[in-house]
């Protein structure tokens, strides 16, 4: 009797179990790991950042390398910048004594040409720098990644969506932190403007350059996950021609009309336009001393440097005229003679006067460019980085 009740009980169980079996069969156990529902995401994502974060952290060479580069040439930035060439506000105010005299000095319009040329520089090679520091080691590691992506993606444990999602989160923290240890160290530094605000917003484009720079990264990963040779020279060859078209080689209005659709779409150009807007923008210039509603000295002979201009009239053309008129006025020519190093290779058009403003940065004036350009470029680049 005992014994046919045990094996009753023992028949029920196997049938109980055969039920689960069929309840949880493959289809549908299938069924529930590829399960990408909003919930499914969020845990999904949380898993694979953990198991990102530890992988980085058992093997941080990656980083270490990484966070020495940016120290190194953040240096060497220092070392061949250390004049403060940010200290050059790229302004044209008048220098006066007292409000009855002002003079222009042909000297300090090319010695401010030179310095903020020097600076845009600076500001242009940062940016490459920080777009690249954070594109090539995306591309460089992500396609060793792509076997186990691959295996676990086929047998459904999660979406594309939340890798590539957690991917990118887990690699934000060590970007965010190169990136601010470089241009916190590269902006005060080189004597850049000393205002909390500017300092701020040159964090977060460098932050925004560091994102896009991954984004590419994680493109071209992708796209040669098979053949890393191909990735690792197809990468760093994609932001050459934004940069060609940057306006930093040359001025967009000069670019032909058939080839400005690329000066639209090059996020390195609303980089640097942002930066400039950034650092020179914003009353960086202040006002001029003159009293009001009276017209500077400087302003005045400006206006008329670009009269002559539009006469086609420069100094080396005008001087046989000075000359003769010297002679048959029995001067010295000895008093030309020492305009020739002030003027002789002087020529309006190469210093972008015309339209010239006393209170605005020549920086601004030669990308043509106002405060109010800042919001569109961030919102360009903000959309870029996502």
């Amino acid at each position: 009797m005992a014994k046919s009740q045990n094996s009753s009980r023992h028949e029920e169980r196997r049938l109980s179990i055969s039920c689960e079996i069929v309840e949880y069969s493959v289809p549908s156990v299938i069924a529930a790991m590829r399960n990408h529902s909003g919930n499914a995401f969020f845990s999904h994502c949380f898993t694979l950042v953990n198991r990102t974060l530890k992988t980085t952290f058992r093997d941080p060479i990656l980083n270490y390398a990484r966070f020495f580069e940016h120290v190194i040439v953040g240096v060497l930035i220092i070392m061949l910048y250390s004049n403060g060439i940010g200290n050059e506000s790229g302004c044209f105010n008048t220098e006066s004594s007292n409000e009855s005299l002002a003079t222009i000095s042909m000297d300090k319009i090319r010695n401010i040409q030179t310095v903020v040329f020097q600076n845009l520089g600076f500001i242009f090679f940062s940016m490459i720098f920080l777009l690249y520091a954070s594109m090539m080691p995306v591309v460089l590691v992500f396609p060793t990644e792509m076997s186990v992506f691959l295996r676990e993606r086929t047998n459904g444990w999660y979406s594309c969506l939340s890798y590539f999602t957690a991917k990118t989160i887990a690699d934000i923290p060590f970007l965010l932190l190169f990136t601010l240890i470089y241009a916190s160290m590269i902006y005060y530094f080189t004597g850049q403007i000393n205002d909390s605000w500017r300092f701020g917003a040159f964090i977060g484009v460098a932050m925004l350059v560091a994102l896009i720079g991954q984004s590419i990264g994680l493109v071209f990963g992708t796209l040669c996950v098979k053949n890393l040779r191909a990735a690792s020279f197809l990468a760093p060859l994609v932001p050459l021609p934004f940069a060609l078209f940057s306006g930093f080689f040359i001025r967009v209005e000069l670019i032909p009309s058939y080839l400005k659709i690329f000066t639209y779409i090059s996020s390195i150009r609303y980089v640097i336009e942002l930066l400039v807007i950034i650092i020179y923008g914003f009353d960086r210039c202040g006002y001029s001393s003159i009293i009001e509603d009276k017209e500077s000295i400087n302003g005045v002979i400006i206006k008329f440097f670009n009269y002559l201009t539009k006469l086609d009239l420069s100094y080396t053309s005008a001087r046989p005229i000075l000359y003769a008129l010297a002679v048959d006025k029995n001067l010295s020519l000895n008093e030309i003679s020492s305009f020739d190093v002030h003027f002789e290779n002087f020529t309006l058009p190469e210093f972008n006067l015309l339209g010239f403003d006393e209170n605005k940065s020549f920086a601004l004036q030669e990308l043509n460019l106002n405060d109010d350009n800042l919001w569109f470029h961030t919102w360009i680049l903000v959309s870029t980085g996502e």
